[in-house]
């Protein structure tokens, strides 16, 4: 399957950085996102434990209790 995905693995990195960026900043690492197609959203639900934002469109939110670990699992990852 992950042969496949053209970009396997830049989503979280993505998020590991926005996550790294918003602690950075002064905030707590939430994030506030849309997905770009029924089935990223329903990956980011089920990957990263992303919330619905809302009942329209793919907006989803991702709390730290969700992020802190994908931001902590990458940390490791380039260890």
């Amino acid at each position: 399957k992950h042969g496949e995905r053209k970009y396997y693995g830049i989503g979280k990195a993505m998020f590991a950085f926005a996550i790294e960026q918003s602690i950075l900043s002064g905030f707590d690492g939430t994030l506030v996102f849309k997905a770009k197609t029924t089935e990223l959203y329903y990956h980011y639900i089920g990957e990263y434990h992303a919330m619905p934002l809302g009942h329209t469109g793919y907006e989803l939110i991702l709390f730290p209790d969700a992020g802190l670990p994908i931001l902590e699992s990458y940390e490791e990852e380039e260890e």
